[in-house]
This record gives C-alpha cells, sequence and structure tokens, in this order.
C-alpha cells in the first residue's frame, strides 16, 4: 500500500466542463450511461412472495454493512421462486448493491456469484464498458460521505431515492487505466482496514474467553465451591458491591457539557463529554442509570471528572478490592444483574440496589492485580488496533476525495 500512495502520484490540469472544472482527460456521465443492468429488488409485499424456513436468502438494505454483505437474520424463498425473479433480482460478481430506502446511499461490490435475491431497498447496477465497477462503488460511496444522497430524497415518514434522480447522477470518469489503478490504491486501503478490523474482532473474542475464565476461575486454581456467583475457587470469598465501594449519582446535566471543557464529563453513553467543573478526584467506575445506556455503558477512570444525575458513580474502595478488577467484572456480570429485576429480560432505568446487592467474587488482593493485569494487557492492543482503524478509514476518505476528484492525479503505467 504504502508504494502505491507515494510512487506515480502526478499533478492535475483541469479544464471546463457542464458541471465546472474537471482534470483534462476525464469526462462527465450520467449514471445511466454506465450501467448494463439497472434494477430495484423484489417488492416482496405487491409480488406475494411466499417465506420459507430455508432456501434462498433475499438480501436487505440492513444487511449492507462497513461495504460488506452479512446475511445474518436474512428471509429466504424457494427454489422455484428464486427461478422466477434470479434474472433481475440475482445480483453478479462485480456488481454494485445501493440502499436506496431509510439508510440511503450506502454501497457494496458484489465478490462472487451466489443464489441470492435483493429486495425493495435496494438496487442493483451493472456497469457496461464506460466505467469500472470497483471505481463505481468508491465513487458512489464518497458522494454518500458527502451526504449527497439527501438532495435526492423523496418521501414523508419513509425516505427514499427512485431510479429516475439516480440515473440522473453526474459522475466524473477517468479513462478506464485510470478508474482501475484509483480503485486499486483504495481497494489495497480497504484490505488494511478489513485486517486490522479482523483483528479486532479476534482480540474482543479472546479477551472476552479470558474475562470468563479469568474472573470465575482465577490462576491456577483446581479446587472450586458454589457461591451466589456460581463456582468460584476454594480460596475465594464473595460479597456485596456495597461492602467494598461507595455508590452515588452526580448532579449535573447534559446541558451543562461544554465542547472544550477541561474535564471528562460522562453522561448516559459511552461517548465521554466535556464539562469545566469536576465532582469528584480518584479512582471511579461508572455506568449509565436509564436510557438506551442502561446496563451496557461503562466508563472507568482515576482523576477528575464530572457526571450526570442519572449516572451512577463506585469509588472509594476498600482495601480488599482492586477497582480495575471490580470494573471488569461489574461490565461483564451487570446486565445480566439488572435483567433480574425484570420479568421481560431488560430493564430501562437502574435502582441504587440493583448494584449496592450485586454479588462479586473476591480473590485476594494479589490475585485480583494479576487479573486486571492480563486483561488490561488485551484492552490497550485491541485500543492501539482502533486507533489504526480510525487512522486508515480517516487516510481512505482523504484518498477518495483527492482520487475520485482528479484533485490528485495517479499515473498508469
Amino acid at each position: 500500500m504504502n508504494e502505491l500512495l507515494t510512487k506515480g502520484i502526478g499533478h492535475t490540469e483541469f479544464k471546463d466542463s457542464p458541471v465546472g472544472k474537471i482534470p483534462k482527460g476525464w469526462d462527465v456521465k450520467r449514471l445511466g450511461e454506465c450501467v448494463e443492468r439497472f434494477y430495484q429488488g423484489i417488492n416482496t409485499v405487491a409480488d406475494k412472495v411466499v417465506y420459507e424456513r430455508k432456501g434462498i436468502p433475499i438480501l436487505q438494505a440492513k444487511h449492507i454493512t462497513s461495504g460488506y454483505i452479512s446475511i445474518g437474520g436474512a428471509k429466504f424463498v424457494s427454489q422455484v421462486d428464486f427461478a422466477i425473479y434470479k434474472d433481475k433480482y440475482n445480483p453478479r460478481k462485480g456488481d454494485v448493491l445501493l440502499t436506496n430506502i431509510g439508510t440511503i446511499g450506502k454501497t457494496v461490490l458484489v465478490q462472487e456469484d451466489k443464489e441470492l435475491l435483493i429486495a425493495w431497498n435496494l438496487f442493483l447496477i451493472s456497469v457496461n464498458d464506460k466505467v469500472q465497477s470497483k471505481f463505481l462503488n468508491y465513487y458512489l460511496q464518497r458522494l454518500d460521505g458527502l451526504n449527497f444522497y439527501e438532495n435526492l430524497m423523496t418521501g414523508n415518514a419513509t425516505k427514499f431515492v427512485n431510479k429516475t434522480s439516480l440515473s440522473e447522477i453526474e459522475i466524473l470518469s477517468p479513462p478506464l487505466p485510470e478508474q482501475q489503478k484509483i480503485a486499486s490504491i483504495l481497494t489495497s486501503v480497504d484490505e488494511v482496514i478489513e485486517k486490522t478490523q479482523s483483528q479486532i474482532n479476534k482480540l474482543q473474542d479472546m479477551k472476552k474467553g479470558t474475562m470468563n475464565e479469568l474472573l470465575t476461575k482465577g490462576i491456577g486454581h483446581t479446587e472450586f465451591k458454589d457461591s451466589h456467583v456460581g463456582k468460584i475457587p476454594v480460596e475465594w470469598d464473595f460479597v456485596y458491591i456495597s461492602d467494598v465501594a461507595k455508590i452515588g449519582t452526580g448532579n449535573k446535566d447534559t446541558k451543562d457539557k461544554e465542547d472544550n471543557g477541561i474535564y471528562p464529563f460522562f453522561v448516559r453513553s459511552q461517548t465521554v463529554e466535556r464539562i469545566n467543573s469536576y465532582s469528584y478526584d480518584g479512582e471511579t467506575i461508572l455506568t449509565a442509570g436509564d436510557g438506551v445506556g442502561t446496563g451496557k455503558v461503562f466508563h472507568y477512570i482515576n482523576g477528575k471528572f464530572d457526571f450526570h444525575q442519572r449516572v451512577y458513580k463506585l469509588s472509594d474502595f476498600s482495601s480488599k478490592i482492586s477497582g480495575r478488577f471490580l470494573f471488569e467484572y461489574f461490565r461483564l456480570n451487570f446486565i445480566s444483574q439488572v435483567n433480574k429485576y425484570s420479568a421481560k429480560g431488560s430493564v430501562d432505568s437502574v435502582r441504587m440496589e440493583m448494584i449496592s446487592k450485586m454479588w462479586i467474587p473476591l480473590p485476594t488482593l494479589e490475585e485480583q492485580l494479576k487479573i486486571a493485569k492480563s486483561l488490561l494487557s488485551i484492552e490497550t492492543t485491541i485500543e492501539e488496533k482502533q486507533r489504526k482503524l480510525e487512522q486508515t478509514q480517516s487516510l481512505k476518505k482523504s484518498l477518495m476525495q483527492d482520487l475520485l476528484t482528479g484533485k490528485v492525479r495517479v499515473t498508469v503505467n
């Protein structure tokens, strides 16, 4: 990838066109001129499609995420129905799929021929010899990043983009060899993104397994006993959280945040805001008290901060407990704790007793510190990979802006 980004880059000269200045040697084409097949997916309601328990999957817009297809949770049709609809609604290798209802503008390049159909909220775009499919896929991605499709939306409750409007999209079109080189550069960046995301996923799976192992079986134990938290090593004790920590809530509201505030401000979200005041200075665990983050949002900090009136703070830990150990156990098990208080299996808000009366295992402090250190090591590696992923995604965005507009030209050998 480094070679592609540092060699063969040329200066751009521009010419006038119907859409303004464009690079010399480039053309402007409408999307409708560049397609061989252009279909909106099957309307399963109007066509009275009968779903089957298994068979040929129907791909929905929700199955297009981050440039990939994932058919988890898809509905199925029979081989008979597939044979009826496949000529129009079965994407082929090299086709571009574009979401067109609800979340509009997400794209994916079909990598292989498969037996599946696309639903009404997807467009299937099969290109002709005027444009390279990978280039078009990236071009449409760039338009999505510019919120371009918002100007084409119609509809009231549900927004959508129609085929006629999409056909009129004007595309800057380099010569085909240059399109191929641009797509190759961006594909190499995508490969780094994919590899890094895969590494993150594997590390997260490893951490989850390691957490379950260390937080229930500890290090080197061979004998176990029953307890309020399940089987634990015979050497361990178990206590309520209220036995080893003080629990309280904040006194600030979301409107108190400052964009460039001095201190972290914890609200009912995984996003940490900023504020110019602090109400506590020390080692602390925080979790959302209500909202969509209930039982899912957790923060650990050792320093000055402020926090929302519906955020719970666990602090002032006793000498028997490591704050970091408690944080790891708490965020792994608290969702199951709060679900005990609801017949529907989930709760909308947290009461103080849900935290204070939560049982936790209590190894020796020495073992707690070893467990916390092992888990922190994995977490640090995940954070490093996450930073790399964000940097590469930012690089891709910059490259798309430069290469797909001709601001920076590539030379073709």
